[in-house]
């Protein structure tokens, strides 16, 4: 290859290169414009509830389950996201407060999702379906609503010990509440 030549070829591949980034970086602008004027927010937040709304009753759960005591949790799991921001205080009397929760949770389901060579359940999925509504108080308006909100966590079921496949369900309960409430608190928060 002759001097000419080699020049020639490292030549376009240099506009090779500079038109690549030229492109990426176009779609890159393209794509930020896009969400930015689309009203894209980031997940959660509290802008989409009026901002009069600072006091909340989250209202004891119906349990439509066979599950002892569940809407316990799932209560508790509400209360403790309305109150992990600073915005929202929680009352235990709904005549004190600006909007009240309320949610039924209708069914609590255990599948196996993987199974051992010998065809045991080694890994199981809980899910659960709720109801929620959250209610002006003093108007009575809803603010907003799911009749079929679900969510699922994964857990170890043991093959040896039945007390530690319990525990782990136990344990998977509380994380399925937390995680619940706090998936459904962004929705409910998040004004789209």
């Amino acid at each position: 290859m002759t001097d000419g030549a080699r020049q020639r070829v490292l030549t376009m591949g240099k506009t090779i290169w500079q038109r690549a980034a030229f492109l990426w970086m176009t779609w890159a602008v393209c794509v930020a414009a896009a969400i930015g004027g689309c009203g894209y927010r980031p997940y959660g937040g509290e802008d989409g509830i009026d901002p009069a709304i600072r006091v909340v009753y989250v209202a004891p759960f119906a349990n439509k389950t066979a599950e002892a005591d569940i809407e316990t949790a799932f209560r508790n799991a509400f209360i403790r996201e309305f109150i992990r921001g600073t915005r929202f205080r929680v009352v235990a009397d709904r005549n004190e407060a600006d909007a009240i929760l309320t949610g039924t949770i209708n069914s609590l389901l255990t599948d196996a999702v993987a199974y051992s060579q010998a065809g045991f359940a080694m890994q199981q999925r809980m899910t659960v379906s709720l109801s929620l509504t959250f209610t002006d108080a003093k108007g009575g308006r809803t603010l907003w609503r799911t009749k079929h909100f679900s969510w699922y966590v994964d857990y170890l079921a043991s093959e040896t010990s039945q007390v530690q496949t319990d525990a782990n369900r136990k344990n998977t309960l509380i994380t399925l509440s937390r995680e619940t409430a706090e998936r459904a608190f962004a929705l409910m928060t998040a004004g789209f």
